[in-house]
């Protein structure tokens, strides 16, 4: 909950009013400002071995400081949603979270917070603006959120989950750092 009213807007006030338990790719048509998403296709995807991946990464304390690109967050979203088979989504293909972005540092998207729509494959703008101190303190206070290009949110209605799945719902928070 801190996330939203840290990045509450006028949108997401009326989006909290009538969302209920209504995930956020269920929602009405986005109103705000919205990006399409352009992945890579399997084609243009890298091909390099994991232990070179590995060797040029380093230290995931040692990120340089420049932007990535919009296709590879669009890629990075679009393969991290794809959706898992599994006998407790029903129906098949059902999220359990919704994708809220702090955008910092992608090249050809205004930094801000955003909701991602998997349906349309687009990045809705809740909130233009610099949220590099909020994303560090979302991170537990540390800098490399602060840092990054984009932190991801993986944000779940618990209360409907445990609701559905009992105590074995709750597997704890996530988030993902994008750097580059």
């Amino acid at each position: 909950m801190k996330f939203t009213l840290l990045l509450r807007s006028d949108r997401l006030e009326e989006v909290e009013t009538w969302r209920g338990n209504t995930p956020v790719n269920e929602l009405p048509p986005p109103t705000n400002p919205i990006v399409p998403l352009r992945p890579y296709s399997d084609a243009e995807m890298p091909r390099d071995p994991i232990e070179q991946v590995i060797l040029r990464r380093g230290s995931a304390r040692k990120f340089a400081q420049v932007p990535i690109g919009l296709p590879q967050l669009s890629t990075m979203l679009d393969r991290a949603t794809r959706g898992i088979p599994a006998d407790f989504l029903d129906p098949q293909g059902t999220q359990l979270n919704d994708l809220y972005l702090i955008v910092n540092a992608i090249e050809g998207l205004e930094p801000g917070a955003y909701a991602y729509h998997r349906d349309g494959d687009v990045l809705e703008c809740l909130k233009p603006g610099n949220f590099r101190a909020q994303a560090g303190h979302l991170g537990l206070d540390q800098q490399l959120p602060a840092e990054a290009a984009a932190d991801i949110f993986f944000l779940a209605n618990l209360q409907m989950i445990l609701e559905r799945f009992g105590n074995r719902g709750y597997r704890g928070p996530c988030s993902l750092r994008l750097a580059s």
